[in-house]
């Protein structure tokens, strides 16, 4: 099933659509889904607002029905329902969430917060210690560190315990998840027009400058050690290490 977010007629919809591209449902809310969903092992969509909400949507539920003579079967079907909300934030403010490799779903903010939040919807963690807002979900490394960019121009490292590892500064602001290779090098453009390759201790390992400012996610080749970014520029790169 793909999951995607419309904020047609001013109103959030999530929205599922089968592999042969029909719609087989559709739930509303009354504010506006940014980012992309978040979808955990069980199928639950975990979605951020635009006012300061995170949301969990599961994706079927299941009824009890009686067939007479005391014999009752369950019966499970596909459909949304509110599992739970969850305020982040205020007004105006939006979410992004992700769901880390503990399944804890991890979220950034633009209220220049980092949440982690159990999939009961409490939260687990708040991380503060940031000088910008967060405009994308996190990513993770494979130790469960977790990286978010924000728009002071830093990538943060935090800690699964919610403490800060180290931060890394490109010159711009960052506005796109960072990619992390299998080898646990982080990847993350900036408004600066740079591809930064940063080593999983915090130090900066090449950048590479494209045309323009680079606002969408690389993407990691780890077979073939090739690393894909697009620049607002129009130019796809593909690049190896170190940074050719």
């Amino acid at each position: 099933m793909i999951y995607v977010f419309t904020n047609a007629g001013g109103h959030g919809k999530l929205v599922a659509v089968r592999p042969n591209g029909t719609v087989l449902w559709v739930y509303s809310i009354q504010y506006g889904l940014v980012g992309s969903p978040a979808i955990g092992p069980d199928d639950t969509i975990y979605a951020g607002t635009s006012n300061g909400e995170l949301i969990a949507v599961g994706t079927r539920s299941t009824i009890t029905l009686h067939t007479g003579l005391g014999r009752f079967i369950k019966i499970t079907r596909l459909g949304p329902t509110l599992k739970w909300t969850l305020s982040l934030g205020v007004l105006y403010d939006r979410v992004y969430p992700a769901i880390g490799p503990d399944g804890v779903i991890y979220a950034g903010a633009t209220n220049k917060h980092v949440f982690a939040v159990n999939t009961n919807g409490t939260i687990k963690w708040t991380f503060s210690n940031l000088n910008g807002e967060v405009v994308s979900a996190p990513a993770f490394g494979p130790t469960g560190t977790i990286y978010v960019g924000a728009v002071d121009g830093r990538l943060y490292a935090i800690k699964p315990d919610g403490t800060k590892k180290w931060t890394f500064k490109a010159k711009l602001g960052i506005a796109a998840t960072p990619a992390v290779a299998a080898d646990g090098t982080i990847y993350v453009g900036s408004y600066d027009h740079y591809l930064y390759a940063i080593h999983p201790s915090g130090i900066g390992a090449w950048q590479y400058e494209t045309g323009k400012s680079i606002e969408s996610s690389p993407v990691v080749d780890n077979m073939n050690h090739i690393l894909y970014v697009a620049s607002t520029d129009g130019i796809m790169y593909a690049l190896t290490a170190p940074g050719n």
